[in-house]
């Protein structure tokens, strides 16, 4: 992965506002002192990308894919108590140091699906797709974190977020993993971000997964109160539409769509730490 060279096409502050969005909203999902499980794995696959991005800064080359992975791995371990038998056993990092040091950690949501895709040997990836698979939620919800590499190109994004739905994926999801990543680069860099969210939607409405979560941000407007009305509305439904929704109306609209106690929420503290390492990684000033 090169780091990027060129100017971002928003202020720094306006980059860093809206990832903090992206990556805290999904967690308004659970009640303030806990986490959602796939919160917490979108979480670890951005330390993955996180990663990969350091190793670049240092000059030195890295797999991207496998990154994530590893990440995923440790997501495994947390949630599960053990990683995959036969698998790597990587390293903690400062997400699993601040997991572990947090008041609590409880999960809403069973790992399930997500950690029987990764409990296997081998990672999962487009030429050695995962045989059991997982739902769209999880698949999405990762595939959506290459979106905020807003100065890649649009091939590398959809590359990347094909990449991390192919952990715990089955190949039909690659394509809409793909339009997702691409999706939430244009958003995060919008001027308009509701006339953006709108031709998105336009574009991708019978995308599996995607053109729900679209449809949801739209309705709800915004930016003031999106997330709530999200919350209130009908992609509360189906759990898997609600948490790509509030990550997409972070990344559209910024930290201006969630509510004013959304910093009160147990996994805030992460999203925030997340946001920038990743700023001074991407963005670097």
């Amino acid at each position: 992965m090169s780091l990027p060279t060129t100017p971002p096409p928003l202020s720094v502050d306006v980059f860093l506002d809206r990832a903090t969005a992206f990556w805290a909203a999904p967690g308004l999902v659970s009640a303030p002192d806990e986490l959602d499980g796939l919160h917490l794995l979108q979480l670890y696959i951005a330390d993955g990308l996180l990663e990969a991005l350091e190793w670049a800064n240092q000059g030195v080359g890295s797999d991207e894919a496998a990154c994530m992975w590893l990440a995923a791995l440790r997501w495994h371990r947390r949630t599960t108590g053990a990683f995959p038998a036969g698998a790597p056993e990587p390293l903690d990092r400062w997400i699993d140091d601040d997991v572990v040091r947090g008041p609590g950690h409880r999960l809403t949501r069973a790992p399930g699906a997500v950690a029987t895709a990764l409990d296997r040997v081998e990672m999962g990836s487009t030429s050695r797709p995962n045989s059991s698979g997982t739902d769209s939620a999880a698949a999405l919800l990762c595939a959506a974190v290459p979106g905020l590499l807003p100065q890649t190109a649009d091939a590398t994004a959809r590359h990347l977020g094909t990449d991390a739905a192919a952990l715990i994926s089955q190949r039909s999801l690659f394509e809409p993993a793909a339009t997702t990543a691409a999706a939430v680069r244009q958003l995060v860099s919008a001027q308009d971000a509701r006339a953006v969210l709108a031709q998105l939607h336009a574009a991708h409405r019978d995308v599996p997964g995607l053109g729900p979560a679209l449809g949801a941000v739209v309705t709800a407007a915004g930016p003031e109160g999106a997330a709530d009305r999200l919350l209130a509305g009908t992609a509360a439904e189906d759990p898997g539409v609600l948490l790509l929704s509030l990550a997409l109306a972070g990344a559209a609209h910024g930290t201006a769509a969630l509510p004013g106690t959304w910093r009160d929420r147990r996994g805030s503290s992460l999203a925030v730490e997340t946001a920038r390492r990743w700023r001074m990684l991407v963005l670097p000033a």
